[in-house]
């Protein structure tokens, strides 16, 4: 029997503190390995939503003490898949993480605006590396894209032919 045409959704909250980014990471490991059984994909998809749950952390708009974001992973086995995660922001916010995917998607090379990114930080090691997207763009391979509704940043990236 062959596994195109089926679809998944993984789909939940998560309450947006650190702590919770590496426990949906490990969570996510075990849920999608009874999905695939290729241990990369498996650790590119935990990778991707960690990196975008941690970018929530940092940018998000907190209003209380319990921000709540939005954790989705979709896609059909044998195709694409999106990881996407959905966070309250405030106008900075926004800006400064739209106009970083504007400059990976109109970069001439991933890679090359990877690995300044990387020289970068080991001349000035700084708390905010800014290095997620960019690794989720380059050791991902994912498209990423951007969408401000509101006060709400919704963050989708597509891994081609992932699947």
């Amino acid at each position: 029997m062959s596994t195109v045409g089926f679809n998944f959704t993984i789909d939940f909250p998560v309450l947006g503190e650190w702590e919770n980014v590496d426990q949906v990471r490990l969570s996510l490991q075990s849920c999608i390995a009874s999905l695939f059984q290729n241990v990369d994909l498996r650790h590119v998809l935990a990778m991707v939503a960690g990196e975008l749950l941690e970018n929530a952390v940092k940018y998000a708009h907190r209003a209380d003490d319990h921000t709540m974001f939005r954790l989705k992973i979709w896609g059909a086995l044998g195709d694409v898949a999106f990881v996407q995660v959905s966070n309250p922001i405030d106008e900075e916010g926004a800006r400064v993480v739209t106009d970083a995917i504007a400059d990976i998607r109109s970069a001439s090379s991933v890679a090359d605006s990877y690995f300044e990114r990387m020289r970068e930080i080991a001349k000035r090691p700084s708390r905010l590396s800014r290095l997620g997207l960019l690794r989720i763009a380059y050791e991902g391979g994912c498209e990423l894209s951007a969408v401000v509704d509101g006060d709400i940043l919704t963050i989708t990236a597509a891994i081609p032919g992932a699947l």
